[in-house]
């Protein structure tokens, strides 16, 4: 018997510095997306705020964290279970004096769902391990003054499906999504603010993506920022195309525009993980007692 699921990817466009309004317009978005009866909704990256990862550090950016649970993951679980789906709500967080670039999962139920990490213990979120400090053309980018790394990659037991969440750079490191897979994750949700350098750009963030989904037989979800954004004198040009990779490596539904806002919905077939598992073995005939690991980079 076929398991299916519908996703819907809000994918958003360039926000203002008011928190409060970027939040309204969120959880509007909610209600249209709600409108394709999707099971789950998963929005971009930081998704409450413009992008701060390209000015200077600021104490006020500060000013935006927010607590997990808090006052807005609350709002969004009301409509979570309004709405009977869950939602992957990409957010700065406040954990006391450490900050982090992170993503709750609220269920149907209205309520965060935990996340258990690989050596089983439990997680209230998903908060992004990989922090960039690196240069697009001349505009450097560093997030390295707001954000720690988080501790890990935990899966979320859903109703409907096991997930698991990257954010944005952790697309470039295979570790994330293989060991996300480990812990027998279906679908990998993947919110970002990928930058525009060129068309060479946009072609790896396609192909990393789907070779992600491929070479771990699962659904790689990426939703992503679109248009230019200007914020405090920097301007930022992203990517956009949201779209979902299947297990095979294909794209599954639509594709959205580089340069607007929209809400994408694409059903995704989960027996075909098991499917194409079977077709190529990549986890099972795994070496990993032979590949080479750096203990002073664990």
């Amino acid at each position: 018997m076929e398991r299916k699921v519908v996703v819907s990817l809000i994918q958003g466009g360039p926000r203002s510095a008011d928190q409060s309004a970027n939040q309204a317009h969120n959880l509007t978005m909610i209600d249209l997306a709600a409108k394709a009866r999707p099971d789950f909704i998963v929005f971009d990256e930081l998704s409450t705020t413009p992008y701060f990862g390209v000015t200077r550090p600021k104490n006020d950016y500060f000013d935006w964290a927010e607590p997990i649970p808090g006052e807005y993951t609350r709002k969004v679980g009301e409509k979570a279970r309004r709405h009977k789906c869950c939602i992957v709500v990409p957010m700065f967080e406040n954990e006391g004096a450490v900050y982090h670039n992170s993503a709750a999962v609220l269920g149907p139920d209205g309520g965060l769902v935990s996340g258990r990490m690989p050596d089983g213990s439990r997680v209230r979120r998903y908060a992004k391990v990989h922090i960039p400090k690196v240069r697009t053309n001349d505009t450097p980018l560093d997030e390295k003054p707001y954000f720690a790394s988080g501790p890990g990659f935990p899966v979320f037991e859903t109703p409907l499906a096991k997930i698991g969440v990257a954010i944005c750079f952790d697309r470039r490191f295979p570790e994330a999504c293989r060991t996300l897979a480990l812990q027998g994750a279906e679908v990998v949700f993947l919110p970002g603010n990928f930058p525009w350098r060129n068309a060479q750009s946009e072609d790896i963030y396609f192909a990393e993506t789907k070779t992600r989904a491929s070479e771990n037989h699962l659904y790689v979800v990426a939703c992503n920022k679109a248009g230019q954004e200007t914020f405090d004198g920097v301007t930022t040009r992203f990517i956009g195309r949201s779209f979902v990779a299947g297990p095979d490596g294909d794209v599954v539904g639509p594709t959205g525009p580089s340069e607007e806002a929209t809400i994408l919905t694409a059903e995704l077939n989960l027996t075909r993980i098991q499917s194409s598992n079977e077709r190529m073995p990549f986890l099972e005939e795994r070496h990993p007692r032979k590949y080479v690991a750096r203990s002073d980079n664990a």
